[in-house]
This record gives structure tokens, C-alpha cells and sequence, in this order.
């Protein structure tokens, strides 16, 4: 999967990797970034989600 979301200091980032588990009660989840070489799950909260690219179909989040 690719996913744009916006971090906590308010940049938006782009990761590239593969989905790993869900946090439902933070709301959240732990994906692992294929472009990073520390092997370490990066948390994606679904809340600052700007789009998502899965299996080659994009799904952009509309703007309230």
C-alpha cells in the first residue's frame, strides 16, 4: 500500500509498505515502511489520512 497522511509536527508524508495490524481504539495503524532500512512498523493515524493507493485503486479522503 501507499499512503499520504499529515505527521504530528503538520508536514505531509508519503510511505510506501505493507499494512500490519490495526489499533482500533487509537485509531491507527502499524504499517511497515519498505523504504526505511530499520525494519521498525511506523504508526498511520487514520484521522490525517490524505489518500491510499491499495491493490493499484487510490481512495482520496474529501475535505469537510
Amino acid at each position: 500500500l501507499t499512503v499520504a497522511f499529515v505527521k504530528m509536527d503538520g508536514s505531509e508524508r508519503v510511505l510506501r509498505g505493507r499494512f500490519l495490524n490495526a489499533e482500533t481504539m487509537l485509531g491507527s495503524s502499524y504499517c511497515l515502511d519498505l523504504d526505511a532500512n530499520d525494519g521498525r512498523p511506523r504508526l498511520v493515524d487514520h484521522r490525517t489520512l490524505k489518500w491510499l493507493i491499495v491493490r493499484g485503486v487510490k481512495y482520496v479522503v474529501r475535505e469537510r
